[in-house]
């Protein structure tokens, strides 16, 4: 696992607002897939870094959306 991909990947999801909940079509997945491999390859990521940590970076993003959508704001 590398921890530099895991945090790569959990900053450039937020950064490109991967998580909100909307419905794409294939052209923008290719378009979001190709910002990534660029990006990742310009912070110093290769691909195969990001694939090895895919379970890490998977269990990264569902705690954000659960966070995000699943819990109920408190009210003070």
């Amino acid at each position: 696992m590398s921890a530099r991909a895991v945090q790569f990947m959990q900053v450039w999801l937020e950064r490109n607002d991967v998580l909100k909940v909307q419905i794409v079509d294939d052209e923008a997945i290719l378009d979001l897939a190709t910002r990534l491999v660029f990006d990742a390859e310009a912070a110093g990521i290769r691909d195969h870094e990001i694939f090895e940590s895919r379970d890490d970076i998977r269990r990264g993003v569902v705690e954000k959306v659960v966070r995000r959508f699943l819990t109920r704001p408190t009210t003070h």
